[in-house]
């Protein structure tokens, strides 16, 4: 999510922000006060926090008894699924994210017309996409009717996704916490539902109708959300054609971004099943769900570096050097302590977790656990190339690293299953966050810093 302009949001309520600010010692709790703006983007900035701890936690929790229950074949099955209509989320996504935050910042009183134009679209756009979800599904497995039916469920489940347009409007001014509360009841109630799945041993086709019910739910309770904090009048939506002519030509680049990055990063799996099977799937995917887990940690170190990344680039690009090489020597040595660990403990928490079923998992994991070494160092990358105005070479390096993702799958998979796929993976990283800005003149000076913060990093230098 891109946080708009706070000189532009409405300052929260009292309710909302005055509560964590008691928590503050006084001076500073003074300062703030005195910047509501700042206060509301730190409040939104901590809701959202919130939404990922408790789906970090329950999520895991959850999603081990599903492996467990399913086994490596049918727990693969689902994740495939899940990977195709990953991909084709982004095409029904159509990009209209910061594109909607952005125009509803800028003119908040079109709002009936940016919320019926932006739902109307996203419901066509997510048609779409389960259209081609389904074809890809028969293209992929041609003699396998239940993988089209897992696929199909899925993917309509997706439909009600045209409702996160009301969560464009809370974004816009810094509200998130009513997105937040709506979802989570979606999956807190869902996931109550998966522990009986669990429990009754339900069919996989079940778990694939409860992955559509939590998009259904988290679409309705938006909906009531936004009816009860705006009122029922606000629910009168207007569709224009002008207006949803100028989203799209605005967010057809983000829809081609987003598309190569879910390729870039769900094309494994997909492959996986395609050359491999289902239970490698199954077995690889808890061994990405797991290297994963502490993403969200370079991500918000990453968002709340970004004002002071930016501001420095602006006063003097010394400073912004040193700012943005100490933040890659945070990523490194953060994301190497991980990797560490998960190499040492791979094997007794794979087998702890999930079982022996999945001791397939363990090399995978550390595989990939090193990967999570450049995606920390992308994410800080992103800071560095948005402050310098270079996304479309982010894009372009994003490009290179789903090229070798697909080539290197393709010659591995066959070779060395699951274990192929995560050697793919790493290199794509290492290719699309480092290798590939040497291409470039305007991206070549981040290569340097980024080698200079692993060669320290690695090395037990600080500078």
């Amino acid at each position: 999510m891109r946080i708009p302009d706070t000189t532009e949001a409405p300052a929260l309520s009292p309710d909302a922000s005055a509560r964590w600010l008691r928590l503050v010692p006084g001076s500073l709790r003074e300062r703030l006060a005195s910047r509501p703006g700042l206060v509301a983007a730190l409040t939104n900035a901590g809701w959202l926090g919130a939404d990922k701890i408790v789906r970090l936690g329950l999520g895991l929790v959850v999603g081990v008894l599903i492996a467990r229950a399913l086994g490596p074949a049918q727990f693969g099955l689902l994740s495939f699924a899940l990977a195709v209509v990953t991909v084709f989320g982004a095409v029904g996504a159509l990009g209209l994210e910061s594109v909607t935050v952005r125009e509803l910042v800028r003119d908040p009183t079109n709002r009936p017309h940016v919320l019926g134009t932006v739902f109307a679209l996203k419901l066509v756009g997510s048609i779409i996409a389960a259209l081609l979800v389904m074809l890809v599904a028969w293209l992929l497995r041609p003699d396998d009717p239940h993988v089209w039916r897992i696929s199909a469920i899925v993917a309509l489940g997706q439909l009600f996704l045209a409702f996160d347009a009301i969560d464009y409007v809370f974004q816009s001014r810094l509200q998130s916490r009513y997105s937040v509360m709506a979802k989570n009841a979606a999956f807190c109630l869902v996931a109550i539902v998966r522990v009986v799945l669990v429990v009754r041993h339900a069919s996989l086709e079940a778990f694939a109708w409860a992955i559509a019910l939590e998009y259904a739910l988290a679409g309705v309770l938006l909906l009531a959300t936004y009816g009860k904090v705006e009122g029922i009048a606000s629910l009168r939506w207007h569709v224009r054609r002008d207006l949803a002519v100028r989203l799209l030509r605005s967010s057809w680049a983000l829809v081609l971004s987003g598309l190569v990055i879910a390729i870039y990063l769900r094309i494994d799996q997909i492959m996986l099943a395609a050359m491999a099977g289902d239970a490698a799937v199954g077995v690889y995917s808890v061994a990405a769900r797991l290297a994963e887990v502490w993403y969200f940690v370079p991500m918000a170190l990453a968002s709340s570096t970004l004002p002071a990344l930016i501001q420095s680039r602006e006063r003097d690009q010394a400073e912004f050097t040193r700012r943005t090489e100490r933040l890659f020597r945070l990523m490194v040595l953060l994301s190497v302590a991980v990797a560490v660990v998960m190499t040492l403990f791979a094997r007794p928490v794979v087998l702890f977790l999930y079982g022996r079923e999945y001791a397939g998992s363990v090399v995978p994991l550390i595989v990939l656990a090193w990967a999570g070494l450049f995606v920390s160092l992308g994410v800080a990358r992103e800071s560095w190339m948005l402050a310098e105005g270079l996304m479309t070479h982010s894009f372009a390096t994003t490009v290179w690293g789903a090229v070798v993702n697909v080539a290197l799958n393709l010659v591995l998979i066959p070779r060395y299953g699951g274990l192929g796929a995560a050697v793919a993976t790493l290199a794509a990283q290492i290719v699309a966050v480092w290798l590939a800005t040497l291409l470039y003149r305007p991206t070549r000076a981040v290569f340097h810093m980024q080698l200079r913060a692993m060669s320290g990093g690695l090395l037990g230098r600080n500078r």
